[in-house]
């Protein structure tokens, strides 16, 4: 490169960045728009940072990256608490383990979709019967370590595919739909 293509250059990157200076300058120059705000719509839009550069078009909760946005929708049964590993209860009150092949969860009363309808166990099992039957929407790999799931009144029984301790979190934190 010779000493005059790089004073050109120079320059005129020096031109441009003053170019660009001058247009940022008069963006602030520019007037308010003024007049009246009006009110009165139905809409309501909430804006959450979940890490994600781009707009949540739509609330799928067994979609990866919108798991932190979904969970304000939909409730799993249990949620892990990051600080001491318990699991606190959201839709379940309790679970037990009578061996360590089987979880079996007591879902809470008085619980109802937005439509007033009640929540009751099938519908834990229509869940986790989509995850079964739709294998990519299991994004945390639930039912990779279930068998069966059985559903009794208001209790909820899962029969994990093998005795694996650990995956009681990963399996009572699905989100129900």
């Amino acid at each position: 490169m010779t000493l005059h293509t790089r004073r050109t250059r120079r320059r005129l990157a020096l031109a441009v960045g003053a170019g660009v200076t001058v247009a940022l300058l008069a963006t602030g120059c520019t007037g308010s728009a003024g007049g009246t705000a009006t009110g009165g719509g139905t809409t309501l839009l909430a804006a959450m940072d979940n890490g994600s550069p781009t707009f949540t078009r739509n609330f799928n909760p067994f979609s990866a990256s919108k798991r932190t946005t979904a969970n304000v929708i939909y409730e799993p049964l249990f949620v892990p608490n990051t600080l001491d590993g318990t699991l606190v209860p959201f839709l379940g009150t309790a679970y037990t383990q009578p061996d360590p092949s089987t979880i079996v969860v007591t879902l809470r009363d008085g619980v109802k979709w937005q439509d007033g309808q009640d929540f009751s166990a099938k519908d834990v099992a229509f869940t986790y019967q989509l995850i079964k039957d739709t294998p990519a929407l299991d994004t945390t790999g639930a039912w990779q370590n279930l068998a069966s799931v059985d559903v009794d009144g208001s209790t909820v029984t899962f029969h994990l595919s093998s005795k694996n301790v650990p995956a009681v979190s990963i399996v009572l934190n699905v989100p129900i739909v």
